[in-house]
């Protein structure tokens, strides 16, 4: 009699814990069900965006994900664990079935022309959200994926503490889906500053806005080379989507390597570093750094380093406006015959065409000079689209502070010294994951 009490004793625990479950995943699909509304409402249109297949019906997904993100993180503690709430909420959207499939058998998120596979299509569909601290924990990020051609479209959002509750601070989303205006992006870098209190201030006393910082790439199906989008922006509490101070795009290498782009930024100083277009045929890809001063009215100056390599300090000379390149000349060389120079030689990053001639040469009259040959095959004056080489003596000082001195159609015979330098010298950040 006290067994089969027993055993109906655990029938009854499993009985309730399986409704429990049950009423648990109710709860969480009724919590999603204004994304999933909006999500069957994208599948039942085309976009006006052909080629991103996108359009104003994302924003809804976009808003609604944003608000069940949002209802979630209003229960986080100032210090609360914000992996384990990043896990939770992705295994609620994995459950949910609002995350793209794209298995052989799905039948999901695969984009055909004529009947072959071109890519991933994940319009439709989002992916999982991603949780972040920055800034020595003052401040919390959102990042949101809703499917787009070729990947997603990702939106930031930053939150700070602030009278006992996470507020939102800034945001970052695309909104304007028209094909010469909508830039979707994936974040590589994301970065907020850390300006310190007044010393009077009390622990819950907010600090002044920070900058806000990201690096993002477009989703592409195909191809090593993407651009790579630079926005720079002062947040505000009166207005959470502020206009940036920058809003750069280049073109970004993405290769194997995962060290493909990355920043750091302090309420004063900005250091990027990504992979480029070389100017050397042979070479096609250097990296690029680019450091700025940021003063108090938000003005970026460039300061170095601005190159990693004699060679890379000259690719990026010539490939630079002079109001620039000017504030590289060394004290010692004829500010006036290098604005000449300039002049005749200088082009856009991809219109110089050439190669370099090896490593530099060291000079031995002085082992801070070193001597870099490029021959022109393209861009440049008419006078220099034959191959003919040209010299450009560079000053190097450690670690990576360079400036020209002079250049000359003629080798400097004191310049003779090889010393090769490894093809990669290095990064000024530790290799990154992708993203």
């Amino acid at each position: 009699m006290r067994v089969a009490s027993l055993a109906g004793l655990v029938g009854l625990i499993v009985l309730a814990s399986t409704v429990f479950a049950a009423a648990q995943a109710q709860v969480e699909d009724s919590s999603l069900a204004p994304v999933a509304d909006a999500l069957v409402a994208v599948r039942a249109i085309h976009a006006i965006n052909a080629s991103d297949d996108a359009g104003p019906e994302l924003t809804p997904v976009k808003r609604a994900l944003r608000q069940w993100a949002e209802a979630r993180i209003s229960s986080l503690p100032q210090w609360g664990d914000v992996a384990k709430l990043e896990r939770q909420m992705n295994d609620a959207l994995s459950a949910a079935r609002l995350e793209c499939d794209d298995s052989p058998d799905s039948g999901q998120c695969v984009d055909k022309q004529e009947g072959i596979p071109i890519g991933l299509n994940a319009r439709g569909y989002v992916s999982d959200v991603k949780l972040t601290r920055l800034s020595l924990d003052r401040y919390l990020a959102l990042e949101t994926n809703v499917g787009i051609r070729c990947g997603y479209d990702q939106s930031l959002y930053i939150y700070e503490w602030i009278g006992g509750r996470w507020r939102l601070l800034f945001e970052d989303e695309q909104d304007d889906y028209i094909e010469k205006d909508y830039r979707p992006q994936y974040f590589l870098s994301v970065a907020a500053s850390s300006p310190p209190p007044a010393p009077d201030a009390v622990a819950d006393t907010p600090a002044p806005p920070p900058l806000v910082l990201t690096l993002g790439a477009p989703p592409v199906c195909v191809s090593n080379w993407h651009g790579l989008y630079t926005r720079l922006w002062r947040a505000s509490r009166s207005d959470p989507s502020p206009k940036p101070l920058i809003d750069w795009v280049d073109s970004l290498y993405l290769g194997e390597d995962p060290a493909v782009a990355d920043a750091s930024l302090t309420n004063d100083d900005l250091l990027i570093e990504f992979k480029s277009n070389s100017i050397d045929g042979g070479l096609l890809v250097r990296p690029i750094v680019r450091h700025y001063l940021i003063d108090k009215k938000d003005k970026l100056k460039r300061i170095a380093p601005v190159a990693l390599s004699p060679n890379d300090f000259v690719d990026e000379w010539l490939t630079r406006g002079w109001r620039e390149t000017s504030n590289w000349t060394d004290a010692a060389g004829e500010k006036v015959a290098l604005a000449r120079w300039h002049g005749a030689l200088h082009r856009p990053a991809g219109l110089i065409f050439g190669e370099f001639g090896g490593s530099p040469k060291r000079c031995r009259r002085d082992p801070t000079l070193w001597e870099v040959s490029f021959a022109f095959d393209g861009g440049g004056d008419k006078d220099y689209r034959l191959g003919w080489p040209v010299y450009f003596q560079v000053r190097w000082m450690a670690p990576y502070r360079f400036t020209l001195v002079r250049i000359s159609r003629s080798r400097d015979p004191n310049c003779d010294r090889r010393d090769d330098m490894p093809d990669d010298l290095g990064t000024l950040f530790p290799l990154q994951d992708h993203r």
